[in-house]
């Protein structure tokens, strides 16, 4: 409301590289340790346990192309155990539920998170439907928003927002905008 022009949000975004995703330790493919990387030259990497829920695990195996129907999780235990070495790439994740993979949600990476190999997440997801049959709708009320960097490149630009693909580009005011939400809007 009392947000000018002078207060339009400029973001300057790393370039981000394909994710890659995969359960291991099981002889069943859609169970196993959940490890991530974040390109094909990568370490592979762990989730932690800290704030993962119901609705992490929904979008992990969403990513993993299966269906988000009965999705669950537990901390690693026994021969799932990972090597104490493996680094830990995703901690405190923070998914909406409407992320089509899981490096779309809210994370800490490695350097900055306070895991141990020992809370890594094992990940159980339905293997009767995959997920490219299943539609993630959103909520009735809900606009899905579109995003993009304006006046620069596709890396550094004004933060501009639209409600639908027929909607107006707005600029996105600065009140109460911080590190995690430059953060959230440089993955969307």
């Amino acid at each position: 409301e009392n947000c000018a022009h002078s207060e339009d949000i400029v973001l300057s975004c790393p370039t981000f590289t394909t994710w890659e995703y995969r359960l291991t330790g099981r002889s069943r493919s859609n169970s196993g340790r959940l490890e991530v990387r974040q390109s094909p030259s990568a370490a592979w990497g762990t989730v932690c346990r800290h704030s993962f829920g119901p609705t992490d695990a929904a979008v992990a195996c969403r990513t993993l192309g299966y269906s988000i129907t009965d999705a669950s999780y537990q901390t690693v235990f026994g021969s799932l155990l990972g090597e104490s070495w493996q680094p830990i790439n995703m901690d405190e994740l923070g998914c909406l539920g409407t992320e089509a993979r899981l490096d779309l949600c809210y994370y800490l990476d490695s350097t900055r998170g306070n895991c141990r190999y020992t809370e890594a997440i094992v990940l159980t997801c339905s293997a009767t439907s995959p997920a490219a049959t299943t539609t993630v709708a959103p909520s009735s009320g809900t606009t899905t928003w579109e995003y993009r960097l304006a006046g620069g490149n596709s890396t550094y630009g004004r933060l501009e927002a639209r409600p639908s693909s027929s909607g107006t580009w707005g600029t996105v005011c600065d009140d109460s905008f911080g590190s995690t939400d430059a953060r959230v809007a440089c993955r969307s």
